[in-house]
């Protein structure tokens, strides 16, 4: 530890005010520099000859005028190494690049900054930041595998095309940024007040919150354990996915290229480089050899290797529509939390809890449910084919496409603003629903001819205004009279005049038509009626029976005019024969208002009457007046009482008619497919879900009329309403359905039909009849959103749940947003369905592909492990944590979208600058091969471990450093330092390590490829520059320390 001893100040002589001076310069620039340094040792740079003659007296002449007293005077150097100074290109280089960094009119500005950080000398902060890296480039000096992965790394050469412009570096854009000395100081404010370390007594906060504390050995311990890859397709087909090229997609950056890596990280030969002998060219480098455009290998005019136009991606198109998604700005108030840092709090309760044995999150939370549900739906049986589907519609119809999203846009923001809307959370009815579901796929050719039924001319207009009559209007009772002076004059006041109330609760007097008409057909499904015909005089016709074994499903079979009344009737007990009664029942029949196949209004009348009729001529030249008993329903009340008279409601609003109605053509599919009961189910499952939990109504016996669940669906009836009225729901039902009818998974004439595809696979989505709910693809996917919903509930998860839903919605906006309506809508992003093509088309070929070679499970179950095993990582508690309380900073928010709009440059006004940023994205994309990545990594994790009080004190450093440069001389030597060089590929910065390298290797000045003994001698040298207490940085820590009087002490 470093004490002062005495304030007495002392005067230095100016000699050695400008030897402390450069060696303060030396000292600044070995740790900021050093390891920035990228470039290779140039070759032929046009040095100038040993006699030139440098510009006036400045830095650099100071810098290397230094260096060689020293190199000349000290014992322990090499004559080659001085000879490596002396060097006129190495002496042009240190004195161009050192002033370049550090120009003429910056000189007293950066004296003056140099003086500003003489405390954190006198405290120990800064001998101790440098003295933990010296450490670090000594245990990596002597780690042979880092060493080897270091110099195949230097060996991996020509990998990327040459920079194309200044701003091609992110560090460069974000150092550049004008406000990045607040959000520097902002956030190592916020850092240092939440360490958890207590470093020193500068903080805010009574106690620090211990989030780099907790993250440190977190990030450690994650890069410890990186493996060799086992063959994992995940980096492989997401890059594959995201380099997917077509014309459409031109962003207009210009000619981008990048070579594809497999996932070993080699470049992808072409089938044409696949013929050449070895040594294979480098895919981008000097003009030597055969070249393209943009200096890529070619031979015989074809290339060499797999090369992408970038600004024809699908990653270029997704990079240059995200920016919309960056806010312009930052409210200082509120919740909000900009993309994409609203992913990230958004997610944190989605993976909760916290799993004490792993230390990582739960596998039983909801985003691993989700994803363990996510990745079963991909496994169906030729999914390829579906998928293909959906890429030939993206392809064809993006009008329609465009229609079906405007409308779904529409409907969920009716359902935004609507007041009444209050569905139970954990409502069944899908699960309810599920058994018909998968019934109905079973039968083969159901949604084939369910499509067709919606094109049934006539049924959009007419199931629509019936919907919209059913669910809009309410009545206590409609009478026959009422529905015949509905009939006989067209006036709708007889019927649909009182309008249903919302606001009020579903109780008797304010039930729509549609809950009332779901209620009858629920209490007669498989109710038996039965009645013996009797006489005026109450004699009985005991040889003539009425018998309706399922009067719901009797009456469905009248709709599709299937229902003949000789089923009904019976002599002693057996379905009547042919013969004289037979014949004179037929004869009665119209004076009963029956005919042999009764029709859908016959039957509501026949429900909504006493069940006397007079002068039925039952036998010839005798008329008598019959009675039928009453039709009771499961519920003990007469029907005709009881809801029967929603059947005049049904026929005045055209749902149903004396020929069938607009239900007509959806029964005859499921009676097509023998499943009509299935069909009356439906409407079952329906009525049990409609009624809210207040609804009063009771059975005969006192019991709540409506069964449970009671999920208070008709809370929804105006969202509904609106949606067939407003939305199009119907049209587009319609509309969509022609488009699949027809649609064919290929060009060829007799192509496979997608409905055949689409069908299959939604019986493998909604499992085999009788699996249950749980078991299914669709049920396990369901209800892992149910968890993630309930996850984000409560006033505690506000915060969370607004940044996941404007997350989500930012990331549907990119692809789904539209513009118009119906026929009129389209992509507000003309490129995006163009990305969901490719996307869809690449899916579909690779899951064929490996779907014939047996492997698109396994290929599948491997992504999936790899997802789950990042967001279980022990690293995601701490990093997570550490961003929600972070984003929490207004300020913090307000300048970092600043940076964010700053980085990625507006692709319209900055295309070549955009363009440089997406080739930066598609470096880091590139697979690191297992001997470069895995050694690297697990240094990187055990530096971080052994030697995390480095990070620590540069945390402390910065944050008492930065608010006092005002002038930010640290950032401009920064921005100097990335400045392209004049004539190499690299950064000025990339000089001080051709420098250093090139005088500190094995033998210095040599101009071939560095190996790995001259490695680990660069990285000693550089070791011993910063820990030797004799002729090294720690000198110069004793000078500066001492210059007052006061004694170092260690």
């Amino acid at each position: 530890m470093v004490r002062r001893q005495s304030t007495n100040k002392r005067v230095w002589p100016r000699t050695q005010q400008r030897r402390w001076y450069v060696w303060f310069c030396l000292g600044l620039s070995s740790v900021l520099f050093f390891w920035m340094g990228c470039s290779r040792m140039p070759e032929g740079r046009g040095a100038p000859s040993d006699n030139f003659v440098a510009p006036k007296r400045d830095l650099g002449q100071e810098v290397l005028k230094f260096l060689l007293r020293e190199a000349r005077v000290h014992p322990k150097l090499s004559k080659e190494r001085v000879a490596a100074v002396e060097q006129a290109h190495i002496k042009w280089d240190i004195i161009t690049t050192t002033n370049a960094i550090v120009p003429a009119d910056l000189l007293s500005p950066f004296e003056s900054y140099l003086r500003s950080l003489l405390p954190y000398y006198d405290d120990g902060t800064l001998p101790g930041i440098t003295q933990e890296f010296g450490g670090a480039l000594f245990d990596l000096a002597n780690n042979v595998d880092v060493i080897k992965g270091l110099v195949l790394a230097s060996q991996r050469k020509g990998m990327t095309p040459p920079i194309a412009s200044g701003d091609g570096s992110l560090l460069r854009q974000m150092i550049t940024y004008p406000q990045q000395r607040e959000l520097l100081s902002r956030v190592m404010t916020w850092l240092r007040n939440n360490d958890g370390y207590h470093d020193d007594a500068i903080t805010e906060h009574s106690s620090e919150t211990p989030y780099l504390k907790k993250l440190l050995p977190a990030i450690a311990d994650y890069l410890l354990r990186t493996n060799r890859r086992k063959e994992s397709p995940f980096p492989d087909l997401i890059s594959d996915l995201l380099f997917s090229t077509d014309p459409k997609l031109d962003v207009g950056t210009g000619e981008r290229c990048v070579v594809r890596f497999d996932t070993n990280g080699d470049p992808i030969l072409t089938d044409a480089g696949k013929k050449l002998p070895q040594p294979l060219p480098a895919p981008f480098g000097n003009p030597g050899g055969e070249r393209g455009r943009c200096g890529e290998a070619l031979t015989g005019n074809q290339p060499v290797y797999d090369i992408r136009n970038l600004s024809q991606t699908v990653l270029g198109a997704l990079l240059w529509d995200a920016r919309r998604l960056i806010p312009k700005e930052v409210s200082s108030t509120g919740n909000s939390v900009p993309f994409p840092l609203n992913m990230t709090v958004g997610i944190r309760p989605l993976l909760e809890p916290i799993d004490p044995q792993t230390q990582g999150f739960s596998a039983n939370s909801p985003v691993i449910k989700a994803v363990r549900a996510i990745f079963p739906l991909l496994k169906g049986p030729r999914t390829y084919k579906v998928l293909r589907g959906l890429a030939r519609i993206v392809a064809k119809e993006k009008g329609e496409l465009a229609a079906q999203l405007a409308m779904i846009q529409e409907i969920s923001d009716i359902a935004g603003k609507d007041l009444f809307a209050k569905v139970f959370s954990d409502n069944t009815l899908f699960k309810d629903l599920l058994p018909i579901l998968q019934d109905v796929m079973s039968s083969p050719g159901f949604v084939e001819d369910l499509l067709k039924a919606l094109q049934t001319p006539g049924f959009t207009s007419g199931i629509k205004q019936g919907l919209i009559d059913m669910m809009r209007y309410r009545k206590d009772r409609i009478t026959l009279q009422d529905y015949g002076q509905h009939k006989l004059t067209g006036q709708r006041q007889h019927i649909f005049r009182d309008k249903v109330d919302l606001s009020k609760g579903d109780n008797p007097g304010n039930l729509s038509y549609l809950q009332r008409m779901l209620h009858l057909l629920a209490n007669v499904n498989g109710h038996k009626y039965a009645s013996k015909l009797k006489s005026a005089d109450g004699i009985t016709i005991p040889i003539v029976e009425m018998r309706i074994d399922n009067l719901a499903l009797f009456y469905l079979k009248a709709i599709i005019g299937k229902a003949s009344v000789w089923d009904t009737i019976y002599q002693n007990g057996e379905p009547i024969p042919d013969g004289f009664l037979k014949d004179a029942l037929a004869q009665s029949l119209p004076a009963m208002g029956l005919s042999e196949k009764p029709n859908p209004e016959q039957l509501g009348i026949f429900l909504n009457r006493e069940l006397v009729f007079k002068d039925v001529p039952l036998v010839a030249g005798l008329k008598l007046t019959i009675l039928l008993d009453d039709v009771i329903d499961k519920q003990g009340y007469k029907v005709r009482n009881h809801h029967a008279d929603a059947l005049l409601a049904a026929l005045a609003s055209g749902v149903v008619a004396k020929v069938g109605g607009a239900l007509k053509p959806l029964a005859e599919v499921f009676d097509k497919h023998k499943k009509l009961p299935r069909l009356l189910e439906l409407f079952v499952v329906l009525h049990r879900h409609w009624a809210s939990d207040a609804n009063a109504e009771k059975t005969k016996a006192g019991q709540p009329a409506y069964p449970s669940p009671r999920s208070n669906i008709r809370s929804m009836e105006n969202i509904l309403l609106q949606a067939t009225e407003k939305a199009g729901l119907l049209e587009r039902l319609e509309s969509m359905g022609k488009v699949l009818s027809t649609l064919r998974l290929s060009d060829e004439p007799n192509a496979e039909l997608a409905t055949t595809s689409l069908q299959n696979y939604l019986a493998y989505v909604m499992g085999k009849p009788g699996d249950t709910y749980e078991k299914t693809p669709i049920g396990q996917l369901l209800e892992s959103f149910r968890l993630m919903t309930k996850a984000l509930e409560g006033p505690s998860k506000l915060r969370a749940q607004l940044a996941w839903n404007e997350a989500t919605k930012s990331m549907g906006d990119l692809l789904l947003q539209v513009e118009g309506k119906g026929s009129n809508a389209t992509f507000k992003n003309t490129r995006a369905p163009v990305v969901l093509e490719s996307a869809l088309k690449f899916l579909a070929n690779r899951a064929e592909l490996r779907e014939k070679e047996g492997q698109w499970g396994p290929v599948l179950g491997r992504i999936q492990r790899d997802i789950e095993g990042l967001l279980l990582d022990p690293l995601m508690p701490p990093l997570l944590d550490l961003l929600d309380d972070l984003t929490k900073d207004r300020e913090i928010l307000r300048l970092f979208v600043g940076l964010l709009h700053h980085v990625v440059p507006d692709p319209t006004t900055q295309p070549k600058q955009f363009g440089d940023l997406l080739s930066l994205f598609a470096g880091l994309m590139a697979p690191i091969p297992d001997d470069i990545r895995v050694p690297i990594m697990r240094f990187m994790g055990t530096t971080i471990k052994k030697r995390a009080v480095m990070l620590r004190r540069l945390v402390v450093f910065l944050h008492r450093s930065i608010p006092g440069d005002t002038q930010d001389i640290l950032l401009t030597l920064f921005r100097n330092a990335m400045t392209p060089h004049p004539v190499q590929n690299g950064y000025l910065v990339g000089m001080f390590g051709d420098i250093f390298s090139g005088i500190n290797r094995l033998e210095p000045a040599k101009g071939t490829s560095l190996s790995a003994a001259d490695l680990s001698a660069i990285m000693t040298s550089t070791s011993k520059y910063l820990l030797d207490k004799e002729t090294g940085l720690e000198k110069l820590y004793t000078i500066v320390i001492q210059r007052n009087g006061t004694k170092r002490v260690h």
